[in-house]
């Protein structure tokens, strides 16, 4: 169960991550 939850919970954090890099990318680069 917590592992499982764990995993899930790093997934999210994973691409809410994912969204803030590629975020600041496009702010850059504009």
């Amino acid at each position: 169960m917590v592992h499982m939850q764990g995993s899930w919970m790093g997934e999210v954090v994973r691409m809410m991550d994912l969204g803030m890099v590629l975020q600041s990318v496009n702010l850059s680069v504009k």
